[in-house]
C-alpha cells in the first residue's frame, strides 16, 4: 500500500533537489531512492537496528557524494564491511524500513541529524573565510 509522505518530508526531499548540490549527489540519491522503491518487499523483522541502519546509511549517502556510480558500490561494500554487516542484511533492512513507512520516516529523520552533526563538525574544522 503506497502511503503519501507527510508534506514536511515531502518539501524537504524538493529542496533537496533543488539545491546546488553536485551533480554526482543528485544522481547517487536518485540512485538510492530508486533502489528502496525497486527492492524486494518482506514483511520480516529488520536484520539492523534502527540506528546502526541509519549510521550506514549517513556514511554511505556522505562516501558517494564524491564518487562515481561504481565507487558508490564500492563504498557501500566498505561501509558494511566496517560495520560487519552483509549486504543481505542491509538489503533486508532497507526493504523492511520501505515496508513500514512510520519506522523509515524516523531513520530518515536520524539520517539527517547524523549529516547536520557532519556538516557541524567539518564547519569547526574548515578555516573561516572572512
Amino acid at each position: 500500500m503506497n502511503r503519501p509522505m507527510p508534506p514536511s518530508l515531502r518539501e524537504k526531499v524538493i529542496l533537496i533537489y533543488r539545491s546546488p548540490v553536485s551533480f554526482r549527489l543528485s544522481l547517487t540519491l536518485s540512485w538510492t531512492i530508486l533502489l528502496l522503491l525497486t527492492a524486494c518487499r518482506s514483511d520480516s523483522k529488520s536484520p539492523l537496528e534502527p540506528a546502526l541502519f541509519a549510521k550506514i546509511y549517513t556514511e554511505v549517502v556522505v562516501q558517494s557524494s564524491d564518487s562515481t556510480f561504481a565507487d558508490s558500490l564500492g563504498n557501500l561494500r566498505t561501509v558494511l564491511e566496517r560495520h560487519n554487516v552483509s549486504r543481505e542484511e542491509f538489503e533486508a533492512s532497507q526493504t523492511f524500513f520501505q515496508d513500514h513507512p512510520e519506522l523509515w520516516l524516523d531513520v530518515f529523520k536520524d539520517v539527517e541529524e547524523n549529516l547536520k552533526q557532519l556538516k557541524t563538525e567539518r564547519e569547526k574544522e574548515s578555516p573561516s573565510n572572512p
